[in-house]
Order: C-alpha cells, then sequence, then structure tokens
C-alpha cells in the first residue's frame, strides 16, 4: 500500500503550511488519516465543494464524485467544478431506498434537510420544500460506473443513519 501524500510532503509544501491557511485547515484535517492513496473520493453531501477542495489539494486524485440533494448547491457545484475533469457533481439525495424524497431548503442551506415518510421536522427553518430525486449507493455505484472508493465523506444533515 502506498503511503498517503499528506505523510511525506516535501519541505517546499511543508514550509507553506506557515503562510497558507487553506493548505492549513487542509493539512490538519487529512494529517491523521491511514496510510492509503486516496485517487477515488466520494463527498456525499457536498454543499459548497470544501471537503473536495483540500482533497483535491492534498491527494493524488483521479476522480470526485460530489453528490448533493439541493438543487440550488448542486448547480453551483456544478459550476465550481465545470472545468475540473477529475469532479463529477451528481444532483440527488442518497438514501437507502430509490424514490424521490422532499428536502426541505432552509434560509441556511447547510441545514437543508430531507424528511422521511412523516418524520416531523422542525418548523419555522425551512423555505420552501422541494422534491429531488434519490438513489442508494448500490445504483449510484453502478449508474456511475464506480468500482472502487478509497474515501468517502458523509454530512447529510442527520440522514446518515438511512443509508
Amino acid at each position: 500500500m502506498t503511503p498517503s501524500p499528506i505523510q511525506f510532503w516535501p519541505w517546499t509544501k511543508r514550509f507553506r503550511l506557515l503562510f497558507d491557511h487553506s493548505l492549513r485547515r487542509s493539512y490538519r484535517l487529512f494529517r491523521l488519516f491511514p496510510p492509503i492513496d486516496c485517487r477515488r473520493i466520494l463527498d456525499v453531501g457536498a454543499h459548497r465543494g470544501t471537503f473536495t477542495d483540500r482533497a483535491l489539494r492534498c491527494f493524488k486524485v483521479e476522480h470526485v464524485w460530489l453528490v448533493e440533494a439541493n438543487p440550488d448547491a448542486a448547480a453551483a457545484l456544478q459550476r465550481k467544478y465545470a472545468h475540473e475533469p477529475r469532479c463529477k457533481v451528481i444532483p440527488r439525495a442518497i438514501t437507502a431506498k430509490r424514490e424521490d424524497v422532499r428536502l426541505h431548503i432552509a434560509a441556511h442551506s447547510g441545514s437543508s434537510a430531507v424528511q422521511f415518510g412523516a418524520e416531523p421536522l422542525p418548523t419555522g427553518q425551512t423555505e420552501r420544500i422541494v422534491t429531488v430525486p434519490a438513489v442508494n449507493l448500490d445504483d449510484l455505484f453502478q449508474q456511475e460506473h464506480i468500482e472502487q472508493i478509497d474515501l468517502m465523506k458523509v454530512d447529510i444533515q442527520g440522514a446518515e443513519r438511512m443509508l
């Protein structure tokens, strides 16, 4: 197994940690990761792409799949990564079942959440409700021809238990 590149950065890149705040935050996030080669990354709940940006700076990434249920955030991600051939934005929700789900979009988009069945959501936070297509992980891997994932980040506003 090839060690993670972050563990053996050249001194020039380590020196940049003193001056580059964004690189320093990325380093803090990934420095204790096990020594694996993170070339294929699945970012579920990509939101603004912050995790993906950090991974692209720290690893020799071949492909990143960014999954985002919020249509506005997914459109922003598509614009952001339009010229990055390693990134593919997938505007879907990830759930245990293949079905459309109701996404309650809050004023603070990071607080938006999927409603499952009759499960109540906090009132007063929702600006609008949209129906979004959902897919389970098995179907996502099949549709996108994903054979292997080295790193998967999941941040889907409490719905992680529904995977």
